[in-house]
């Protein structure tokens, strides 16, 4: 019988501290927009900022009508997929 009060001590405490947890969510801000000269932009994504900017996001509609779920933002998901089709890859460039 004692075993079920430790158990329900337990538990309790375990709640008790999960109020006091803060949650942290890695996150890099850097915006590949901003981050990289044109040349560098160009030979990474095959396109240059200003087509990037004004053409292929003009043709994306991508609405997120909350923070749910932390959402990564249109122009990265964007910058992702034109990395894939430049080198066929996911994962970072050797070197890059």
């Amino acid at each position: 019988m004692d075993d079920i009060f430790e158990i329900i001590d337990f538990v309790q405490f375990i709640n008790e501290d999960e109020d006091r947890i803060v949650r942290r969510y890695i996150r890099d801000h850097e915006n590949p927009m901003e981050f990289f000269t044109s040349m560098e932009f160009y030979k990474r994504y095959r396109f240059s900022k200003e087509i990037v900017r004004d053409v292929i996001m003009q043709l994306i509609t991508i609405n997120h009508e909350n923070n749910r779920g932390l959402p990564i933002p249109p122009i990265i998901q964007l910058l992702t997929t034109l990395r894939f089709y430049a080198s066929s890859n996911f994962q970072m460039v050797n070197g890059d």
